[in-house]
């Protein structure tokens, strides 16, 4: 076998002497060196390409979630609205029924007393007097005639 040296040095860096097998060698490792890294580079294109499809679905999911959260508020904020608007109308057809409580309270207690007022007429011997009321509230509603204030 035939040896050819080849020197591989600079000014800094002594003088390296290699024979042609480890020169070889060396250009046997450099070759499967660029296959590894062509297949690191083609293993990370593929790597960027999926990152860059998972970082636009995760950016698209995030704009979905952010509309919901914002329809959520939205919707939140309309149903206190509506909830605030009914109990607001609670209030005030329960101010309108106390209102119409008291009134009818008011009404029974005067009918009570124009009832005990005239039973009063009748048993203290002022009749005539409770009858020319009574003529009066029928002439008013169109129910009687003269004759009743005369008898």
């Amino acid at each position: 076998m035939r040896s050819v040296s080849r020197t591989i040095g600079t000014d800094q860096y002594p003088t390296v002497l290699f024979s042609q097998s480890e020169v070889k060698s060396l250009q046997e490792r450099v070759g499967q060196s660029d296959n590894e890294l062509a297949e690191v580079r083609a293993k990370f294109n593929e790597s960027q390409k999926l990152f860059e499809a998972e970082r636009t679905s995760w950016i698209n999911d995030k704009k979905t979630l952010e509309d919901t959260i914002v329809d959520l508020s939205s919707s939140e904020k309309q149903t206190e609205s509506d909830r605030n608007s009914r109990e607001q109308e609670m209030r005030v057809l329960d101010e309108r029924v106390k209102v119409r409580e008291t009134l009818i309270q008011f009404l029974l207690y005067t009918q009570r007393q124009i009832i005990a007022e005239r039973r009063a007429e009748i048993f203290s011997g002022d009749y005539r007097a409770c009858r020319i009321h009574e003529g009066l509230r029928n002439l008013k509603e169109g129910s009687c005639s003269f004759s009743s204030f005369c008898s």
